[in-house]
């Protein structure tokens, strides 16, 4: 497997960029980047020039992900050459899917939050969906505001910061994190960004940059180990806004613990988002998450 790189700054400078790229193959091109990169005139014909045989992947972003840290406002292309791995491809309404396979495919995950729990774990009485009505017999934006103290004064904005844990019936983690995206100040709910177990438990988190940061790299160790250690690798590593907006001027840092665990040979692309779909264990169905960091590696033998 080949992997190419380059970091276009400004959508203007598209066709300069690509010209570094011009004796490059590939079988699949990622593509993440700014709106401002996807919605520019041709974006599309300039990509499909210079790679005719690649498959196209990739979308806008809130925040892309390279070896270099993180960027905004920029536009990742990463060329993939694959030596013993097929490529199929299918669309379905508005999403993209891409299948790998072949016998010389090394493929591994991780996904991880790092986000600490406190409070008590608190029953859900009512909900509907991603609605989240009552927990303990109360409504729930109540409870909320009152572990929130002084950060209530910020929501919706400020539930980003103060997420929940999904617990089973004896309390204990399945792996789960949901953000607040809402308030309904009418019906005393909470809006969640994905569906919780009406028989399960919650419990808040709290986070530190130091604990975000060891949970990327948590992921990335995880991750790295199922791909038995491959010496040249792509990781693609998928982590959450809310994640960014609490480290802040240190957000690079959990990017720089993912590096340091694929070394120098694993080249890195990726994006921040709303969410993120991975197994939470080897073996374990997608679901899925919230606030964590998100990494898939590929490699072949």
């Amino acid at each position: 497997m080949r992997v190419k790189q380059i970091i276009i700054q400004k959508p203007a400078d598209l066709a300069t960029s690509l010209a570094n790229l011009k004796n490059v193959a590939a079988d699949l091109l990622l593509v993440f980047g700014s709106v401002e990169h996807f919605t520019f005139p041709g974006l599309r014909e300039l990509l499909q020039g210079h790679f005719p045989d690649a498959m196209l992947l990739g979308c806008s972003t809130a925040g892309e992900i390279s070896a270099d840290g993180v960027d905004d406002g920029t536009c990742t292309i990463t060329a993939i050459k694959f030596e013993q791995t097929q490529l199929i491809q299918g669309a379905h309404n508005q999403v993209v899917a891409v299948g790998l396979s072949g016998e010389g495919l090394r493929f591994g995950h991780g996904s991880f939050g790092g986000w600490e729990p406190f409070g008590p774990a608190r029953k859900v009485t009512r909900c509907d969906g991603n609605i989240l009505h009552e927990l303990d017999g109360e409504p729930a934006l109540e409870i909320y505001r009152r572990y929130l103290g002084e950060h209530a004064k910020g929501l919706p904005a400020s539930g980003l910061l103060f997420p929940f844990a999904m617990l089973g019936e004896d309390h204990s983690a399945v792996g789960l994190i949901r953000t607040i995206l809402g308030i309904d100040e009418a019906s005393g709910s909470l809006i969640l960004a994905g569906e919780i177990d009406p028989e399960g438990y919650l419990r808040l988190m709290h986070a530190s940059t130091d604990k975000l940061v060891s949970g990327a790299e948590s992921a990335a160790e995880a991750a790295s180990i199922m791909a038995e250690g491959a010496e040249h690798s792509l990781a693609i590593l998928v982590s959450c806004v809310g994640r960014k907006l609490v480290m802040g001027d240190r957000v690079d840092e959990e990017v720089e613990a993912v590096g340091e665990v694929f070394g120098k040979s694993g080249i890195l692309t990726g994006f921040y988002s709303y969410g993120e779909i991975s197994p939470f264990a080897p073996g374990a169905s997608c679901k899925l998450h919230n606030q964590t960091m998100t990494i898939t590696c590929l490699s072949e033998t």
